[in-house]
């Protein structure tokens, strides 16, 4: 039979070959759609690139922005885990407030470096 698989995946890192320029025109392409296509929550996933392809006139993350701006609003962000919980808590910051989202400057395209 079939069964049909609900997640809740709300974040995507897409792991590319930064030289390779066929595959940056395919992520500006695979990453654009993510971010369109509608989820649960109404909005498509956020998306994580390499921070190379920020400047990258292939990939051409201004264009994006330029096009789709909606893509760049500021987007809540769910706590990833308890343990980030815990060790705010264990830092002070902790309110007491069970908050479940937290604000983030950051739309639904954000970059990552190995550091």
């Amino acid at each position: 039979g079939r069964a049909r698989v609900r997640s809740n995946i709300q974040n995507v890192l897409i792991i590319t070959q930064v030289r390779d320029n066929s595959l940056i025109k395919l992520t500006h392409e695979l990453a654009l759609y993510l971010m369109q296509k509608p989820r649960y929550g109404g909005r498509g996933l956020v998306v994580y690139v390499d921070n190379q392809l920020c400047y990258s006139k292939r990939f051409d993350a201004a264009g994006i922005e330029h096009e789709h701006p909606e893509l760049f609003v500021p987007f809540p962000r769910r706590r990833s885990s308890s343990s980030n919980s815990l060790a705010s808590m264990a830092n002070g910051a902790g309110n007491g407030n069970d908050a479940e989202f937290q604000t983030n400057p950051e739309g639904q395209l954000r970059y990552w470096t190995s550091e």
